[in-house]
């Protein structure tokens, strides 16, 4: 394990994430607004699940820039 790699891969998800965050954010606004007579129920499992998957895709996105930069680690 490489402390290295771990902050590095960290930095650059953190801000990969946002950016996904930003589109998921920005459909799941255009759905609520398009479809205002939507049921609550259906209204708080489409939030839940724009928090889980920007949750997956931070996920996502550190664990292959950790591999990345892994394999980017000259071996000696």
């Amino acid at each position: 394990m490489n402390i290295t790699g771990i902050f590095e891969a960290l930095s650059q998800a953190i801000f990969i994430s946002l950016a996904q965050a930003l589109i998921i954010y920005i459909l799941t606004r255009l759905i609520l607004s398009a479809y205002k007579g939507l049921p609550s129920s259906f209204r708080y499992s489409l939030l839940y699940s724009s928090l889980l998957l920007i949750f997956a895709g931070f996920l996502f996105a550190f664990f292959s820039s950790y591999h990345t930069s892994v394999d980017a680690i000259p071996k000696s």
